[in-house]
């Protein structure tokens, strides 16, 4: 195979973000969103993520589109947006945050910025803010945003253009938890997934957060081959020229919130290309 392989990779979307993400810029809105997405079918053929993992030679314009974390909004947006025009997507989802509610990165910037006399080095972040009183939880869940509840999961994997993949339990840096903590949370995560049968590949996984060195290492590679993961996701922001399997890392391209206009998205594609960053 010698065909180039592009993988976008969206968070929330909703019109109204909230105060974490709009710090993090993880969040489009809906008519931006829509806006890329027009863009990203006019200018490639949006594939379903298994068939990368297929004999046959890709499109040279192939894509895949992949969505990350537990956002009530981003499940809004694929019903809306994406479902009516039978476009595929792959969807990371973490399914202790669907449980709790609680998305952990949110959860530490909260307890952090707010609650400093909390000392996290005593319990784990999940733990504290499940313990705050009820008025300072909802003040979190404001902050935090929307979680997707498990009715809506189930709901969405009706469709079969749809594919849950692993991104752990929770919402974890990987290189700041134990390899058995991360074994414990990919597998608990799979155990999740396996109760939609239809829509679960567990042979695709996102790093959580995503930078190489930064918040995962070869050594997470590693233990997730021995979990039979065939590809996993990173959040560098470049496209691969050429694919070809097997590939074992693949970089995704994540819009921002001001990516609307075509003159943007090209650059978003192809800019680390272009500043000869590979």
């Amino acid at each position: 195979m010698n065909s180039g392989l592009t993988v976008f990779l969206f968070h929330e979307v909703t019109d109204n973000p909230s105060e974490f993400l709009k710090q993090s810029g993880m969040w489009v809105s809906k008519e931006v969103f829509e806006k890329q997405v027009n863009w990203i079918v006019k200018n490639f053929e949006v594939l379903p993520i298994g068939q990368i993992l297929e004999k046959s030679a890709l499109p040279r314009n192939a894509a895949v589109i992949t969505f990350d974390d537990a956002w009530a909004g981003m499940f809004t947006a694929i019903e809306e947006v994406l479902l009516p025009r039978g476009i595929p997507a792959c969807l990371f989802l973490n399914f202790g945050t669907i449980i709790s509610r609680i998305d952990v990165c949110a959860g530490e910037k909260y307890l952090r910025e707010r609650q400093p006399q909390i000392h996290l080095e005593d319990q784990d972040v999940t733990s504290a803010v499940q313990h705050l009183p009820e008025q300072l939880f909802k003040d979190f869940l404001d902050y935090q945003g929307s979680i997707v509840e498990m009715n809506y999961v189930e709901k969405i994997s009706k469709s079969p253009k749809i594919t849950f993949g692993n991104h752990l339990y929770n919402h974890y840096d990987c290189k700041k938890i134990p390899d058995d903590k991360f074994i414990e949370e990919f597998r608990s995560n799979k155990i999740s997934l396996e109760l939609f049968p239809n829509n679960s590949d567990n042979r695709f996984f996102a790093f959580p957060f995503g930078t190489p060195g930064i918040n995962f290492t070869d050594r997470h590679l590693d233990l997730l081959k021995n979990e039979e993961v065939a590809i996993s996701f990173s959040g560098t922001s470049r496209r691969l020229s050429k694919f070809n399997p097997p590939e074992v890392l693949i970089p995704r391209i994540h819009f921002s919130p001001s990516d609307s206009l075509e003159g943007n998205c090209w650059w978003a594609c192809f800019k680390n290309q272009l500043l000869r960053r590979f």
